[in-house]
């Protein structure tokens, strides 16, 4: 019996050969456990274990953090057991109890976060499992349910059904119950004495901090919330805290040394997302209900949004993200449908969208997706279903649920109303809006249906009304439109057909109506609207070349009016916002 993954990942132990109870596959163990992390963080969770047979749910919940866990069986060989891996991890938080499981669940006084149940596929009162463990006070309110069981059996029309997974001949049925009704408490402005006591805190204890704040997002706040809060220090106080506070805010932008990342993204007014080593995703920064917590708090600090994720991309209304398994998940407003769960409700938890995905891309009000198999498919406001099925052109048309585009797609980037991607072959692709010239294809007529504008391109960016191309002998590409200098070409006229801006570029970002690259030495670069000071560290507005920003950088992300970087050492860093 091997554990998948946490403290004891990987770890195997011998099942006696006179256990003859049928183990959950290590195969649909791994992938509903994924699925588990994504609806609920197990750090310091309680979890129940119905009957527990070999224990390998119980230590895999033990293993990914759980703070209790409880393991019910009947069955004297397997409780032995059970009991022998008991002594022999010495881990405080396993608890094994001998019991008949319907015995249990009627004098059990305890509620857990998580509930397992994998009775006998051949149990008599098999429907009664679910029916018991949801009559009963086991579950804490916002807990998981999760009943494995064969495909003879349906439970879709049980109260606090969520979802069905099937991996290979097992199948799980979850429930998910309603967070108890209460008023999360709201986190107070950040002050610039809190600010200058995080850092000393930080600096006397040498902790890892995630908080990643800018100074003048710090002063931003205080010039709003703190107009009274000044008069309580004298002239000297207010300005060691200034001081301070510039000096810790430099700390956290360029030297602190945060968990390390693979991936981060910008979403608009100051949101940011980071992916760790470990596949979290991490959000934090202003939260409309976009952050993916469940809440529209405030976030100083990065909070964990999903597990096991391998993409995130942001936009306006929402957020996308697709994990290991191919999953894709989103959150957000969701007034056209571009949530693309079927429905018009906004959601500010994670939600499943699909399976089988490879990259998202999400618009101002509608989604990508690529599939594995190269699929694309788009849902949302207005720039879907083009062509439609009869042959005609529905510009205003709307879709709450993924609408098949086009095959042999690699990579797809979402524009404010146009769509540019590049199929396998290197072709890249676009349609929608034009009217700066954004389609690149020589003209400012709009189109709902693809135009073919390069070859031999790796990768494409779609900003506001401007795009960026990357071809395979590493040159960059810009074009469209052009006020603002984002094309970076020296000029602010709109370019209709692609103009050659740099070389030996290895990714490149387009926002609003700017634009950042990174070239193969990790230098960065950007360039256009920098009144905020989103592409550049100078004071310039309009930047109408490449001008350096930094060294031994990863990859970059753009949005309105911040961007975020990553450095090959995995270090998140931020360019201001206001």
């Amino acid at each position: 019996m091997r554990i998948i993954r946490g403290k004891y990942g990987k770890r195997r132990f011998d099942v006696p050969k006179n256990i003859t109870a049928r183990p959950t596959t290590d195969f649909a163990r791994e992938n509903i456990f994924n699925v588990l992390e994504n609806l609920i963080d197990l750090e310091d969770k309680s979890a129940l274990d119905l009957f527990a047979g070999t224990g390998a749910i119980s230590l895999e919940f033990m293993s990914r953090g759980c703070s209790s866990v409880t393991a019910v069986e009947k069955a004297r060989v397997q409780t032995s057991f059970l009991k022998s891996l008991q002594s022999t991890l010495h881990d405080p938080a396993f608890h094994v109890v001998h019991s008949d499981v319907f015995r249990f669940i009627a004098n059990c006084k305890e509620s857990f976060d998580v509930v397992f149940a994998d009775p006998p596929y051949d149990l008599e009162f098999f429907k009664e499992v679910p029916e018991r463990v949801l009559g009963s006070n086991l579950i804490k309110p916002g807990g998981i349910f999760i009943l494995e069981h064969s495909k003879a059996y349906d439970f879709s029309d049980f109260p606090h059904f969520d979802q069905h997974r099937v991996y290979g001949s097992v199948n799980f049925s979850i429930f998910r119950l309603p967070d108890a009704e209460s008023s999360p408490p709201l986190l107070p402005p950040l002050s610039l004495h809190k600010l200058s006591s995080f850092f000393c805190n930080m600096q006397k204890n040498n902790q890892d901090t995630s908080a990643v704040y800018t100074p003048a997002q710090a002063v931003n706040i205080e010039s709003q919330n703190g107009s009274k809060r000044r008069r309580r220090f004298v002239l000297p106080a207010a300005i060691t805290f200034l001081v301070v506070a510039a000096i810790a805010a430099w700390y956290l932008l360029f030297i602190a040394d945060f968990s390390r990342a693979q991936a981060v993204e910008a979403g608009s007014n100051a949101l940011f997302f980071k992916i760790d080593e470990e596949g979290t995703l991490w959000g934090w920064g202003q939260n409309d209900g976009l952050l993916g917590d469940g809440s529209t708090t405030y976030r100083e600090r990065p909070v964990k949004i999903l597990h096991h994720i391998q993409q995130v991309s942001a936009s306006k209304t929402h957020v996308l993200a697709v994990d290991e398994n191919g999953t894709l998940w989103a959150w957000g407003k969701n007034d056209f449908g571009q949530l693309g769960n079927g429905t018009k409700t906004s959601s500010q938890k994670p939600v499943i969208i699909m399976e089988n995905v490879k990259q998202a891309a999400a618009g101002e009000s509608y989604s990508l997706a690529v599939g594995i198999d190269g699929t694309l498919y788009a849902w949302g406001r207005d720039v879907v279903d083009w062509p439609s099925s009869n042959g005609e052109d529905n510009w205003d048309k709307h879709s709450t649920h993924p609408v098949r585009m086009m095959d042999n797609v690699r990579q797809a980037s979402a524009g404010l109303q146009f769509i540019m991607v590049v199929r396998n072959d290197g072709s890249l692709w676009g349609w929608g809006h034009n009217e700066s010239g954004q389609l690149g294809n020589g003209t400012t007529d709009e189109s709902p249906r693809p135009i073919r504008i390069l070859d031999n391109v790796r990768q494409v960016s779609a900003g506001a009304a401007h795009a960026m191309a990357i071809r395979n002998d590493g040159s960059l590409w810009a074009w469209g439109d052009n006020e603002s200098c984002q094309l970076g070409d020296g000029t602010s006229k709109n370019r209709e057909l692609p103009v050659k801006i740099l070389d030996n570029v290895s990714q490149v970002s387009a926002g609003n109506n700017y634009s950042m690259a990174v070239l193969n030495t990790g230098q960065l670069f950007g360039w256009g609207n920098n009144q905020n000071g989103q592409c550049s560290l100078t004071k310039s507005y309009l930047i109408a070349k490449p001008e350096k920003v930094a060294d031994g950088v990863k990859s970059v992300s753009c949005c309105d009016l911040s961007s975020i970087y990553l450095t090959k050492e995995g270090k998140v860093c931020i360019l201001p916002s206001y």
